[in-house]
């Protein structure tokens, strides 16, 4: 993903009088950082990246005089609009047709005609260099559009246009902000902050209060920072608690972490245990009788271990195409599943326990994975949200099914997908490469971490690989391709198991849960599936600091309590919901303080405790927001 930047620039020396349109126009809805007077500029910095010009209409009619709205959207598309005396002179769009297509007599006007800011411009002969470029972009546009915004910048004297107000308030990039200390937020946030902090320690007394009446046993995580660890667990082989991994992906100096235990006395605090995983962690499962551990990696580490913890040894380090998305068992114990994509190229590697060889089944976008309690078939979800059914003898897709039935692409879809694959196919890929490298260079310098050696040809040998798919399939598919446009399911999936008893296949999606009887999976004609069972995912409407905001009904995870026969599950409404699978009546459970998005929920392997992993602050943005927060509840206390 490129950089979304966007400004508006007001020419004049009186930032007052700037300040006090911009009190007019604030709210929950409408925030803005002001900069100061720069080389006879003051720049706004409008909330959702600049990207909508109609501030720019609305200042120009209140101020009056000069100003300049810019921006660029996914270093894609540079645009400008120029007013003078609160009328539009010119409007400029380097790629017109980016969302979708548009007239000839629209392109025309979009065009631009920068001779009227000639008079801004600080080097007469930059800018005339510029209008040529400018007006060369619809046959040779610019790899970079941020490229494009910079020198416009330049050629004006405009400070601190390659920014927006993310970048500059939620993400604390101001190390290179001209006057970043005389810049102002409006409107003045103290009152909300003093609400906030009001409300954060109401919710810390509501969980203090959980704890005593022996509802909630524990909660760790939810470090503040950009890098905070990140837990990753699973039941442990006891049966009452959890084994617990932190896994930091930025924190290159740290090989190995300790694996934890968490479990009875709960309020003693996590201990250690003599077992260790990489830093890169990104997942954990344990095997049926618990002498197994499947670890998958993340980070440029892209593998899956196999641990014998009875012995305390690693079997085997699986190496994976990318990140390994999903770890699990065969029923029997005796072998280890791994499953990695790289866009088409998706690997499900099967690995015994025991002596043996690994078998790699090529499953093209392959995300998540279980296998049927007989153990011969794998049933893969993939990213293009269907359900495939492979034979574990072969290896070969047996039947394809569509989550929700095929999703038919929109006239947007298609235009934006003719613009993408022209625009792809004109790239400078050399350049492409060299710009990505020195951003992460910059990244890292903007954290504090040294270029760290390893880390750094990691992820170049991954843009390498990212570029060389992106030239095959161009050279394959041509600029003007559908292929694949109606080979999608309509529903996202998150997860995909089986209950206890086997006979059933249940899936958290984008949609909410749905519950299928495997034999209709197996034996249903055509690709079309409707579930048996399902429970609609609500939107939700949460708060941000931007105000209020409608999320979709995401379910993220479940697990089966195989003794009242029912699923739980959550997902972004941050509530705890049952579906009992013989009735088919569902409900809420529990809502934990604060309705925190649901990222993974299990129980414990006597159902005394359910694992919650939740993100707070999933919502927020910025280099302040708090990481992710395991609980650990009292099942019978809450679970009725």
């Amino acid at each position: 993903m490129g950089g979304f930047y966007g400004s508006v620039q007001v020419r004049c020396d009186d930032r007052q009088r700037v300040r006090s349109a911009l009190d007019d126009l604030s709210g929950k809805k409408n925030r803005f950082l002001l900069g100061p007077v720069l080389n006879g500029w003051v720049g706004v910095y409008p909330d959702g990246a600049g990207q909508d010009f109609g501030v720019a209409r609305t200042l120009a009619r209140r101020l009056g005089g000069e100003l300049v709205a810019l921006l660029v959207h996914d270093d894609d598309v540079f645009a400008y609009e120029y007013y003078r005396d609160g009328k539009r002179i010119d409007q400029y769009n380097s790629m017109p047709d980016y969302f979708g297509a548009v007239s000839e007599k629209e392109k025309a006007q979009l065009r631009g005609r920068p001779a009227t800011l000639r008079h801004l411009a600080h080097d007469p002969s930059r800018f005339d260099a510029l209008a040529t470029r400018l007006a060369g972009q619809a046959n040779a546009p610019s790899v970079f559009a941020s490229e494009l915004l910079e020198e416009f910048a330049g050629v004006l004297g405009i400070k601190n246009a390659l920014t927006s107000y993310e970048y500059l308030k939620e993400n604390d990039e101001t190390d290179e902000t001209e006057g970043w200390d005389q810049f102002v937020h409006v409107p003045d946030l103290s009152q909300e902050q003093a609400k906030r902090r009001a409300g954060e320690e109401a919710l810390w007394a509501e969980k203090q209060r959980l704890i005593a009446e022996g509802r909630l046993l524990a909660e760790r995580g939810g470090f503040v920072g950009l890098h905070s660890p990140s837990a990753w667990w699973c039941p442990s082989s006891d049966g009452e608690g959890f084994l617990v991994a932190w896994g930091s992906h930025d924190d290159s100096h740290e090989v190995r972490r300790n694996i934890e235990y968490y479990g009875p006395p709960w309020s003693a605090g996590p201990k250690p245990t003599r077992w260790e995983v990489g830093r890169t962690v990104f997942g954990m499962e344990l095997s049926p009788t618990g002498r197994y551990l499947a670890a998958a990696h993340a980070a440029g580490d892209w593998r899956a271990s196999l641990w014998d913890l009875s012995e305390s040894r690693l079997v085997a380090d699986v190496p994976q195409v990318h990140a390994v998305r999903c770890v699990g068992f065969l029923p029997d114990e005796s072998a280890m599943f791994s499953v990695s994509s790289d866009n088409a190229d998706g690997r499900v590697i099967i690995t015994p326990t025991g002596p043996g060889e690994s078998r790699v089944f090529e499953i093209s976008d392959a995300k998540l994975a279980t296998v049927d309690p007989t153990g011969s078939w794998l049933l893969v979800a993939d990213e293009k949200g269907r359900l495939l059914v492979v034979d574990m003898a072969t290896g070969k897709v047996a039947r394809t099914r569509f989550v929700g039935g095929r999703k038919v692409p929109t006239a947007q879809d298609e235009a934006m997908m003719r613009q993408v694959q022209s625009t792809v196919a004109s790239f400078d890929l050399d350049a492409v490469k060299e710009r990505a490298r020195q951003q992460m260079l910059e990244m890292l310098a903007r954290t504090g971490l040294p270029p760290d050696a390893a880390a750094i040809e990691n992820l170049e040998r991954a843009i390498e690989q990212q570029i060389q798919t992106l030239q095959e399939q161009w050279a394959k598919d041509g600029p003007h391709s559908r292929q694949g446009a109606n080979d999608r399911g309509s529903e996202i999936l998150f997860r995909i198991g089986f209950d206890a008893s086997g006979e059933r296949v249940c899936l958290a999606t984008s949609a909410g849960i749905r519950v299928y009887p495997w034999h209709e999976i197996l034996n249903a004609d055509g690709d079309l599936l409707r579930p048996a069972l399902a429970v609609d995912g609500e939107e939700t409407s949460v708060e941000t600091e931007h105000g209020s905001a409608n999320r979709p009904g995401f379910m993220y995870d479940f697990d089966h309590d195989p003794i009242r026969d029912r699923l739980l599950f959550g997902g972004l409404d941050g509530r705890v919901h049952f579906l009992d699978l013989a009735s088919g009546h569902s409900g809420v459970l529990f809502e934990p303080p604060g309705r925190p998005p649901i990222l993974r929920l299990a129980l414990s392997r006597d159902r005394t405790a359910l694992a919650i992993t939740s993100y707070p602050d999933m919502h927020a943005r910025g280099s302040k927001r708090r990481g992710w927060v395991v609980q650990f509840w009292n099942y019978q206390a809450v679970g009725g």
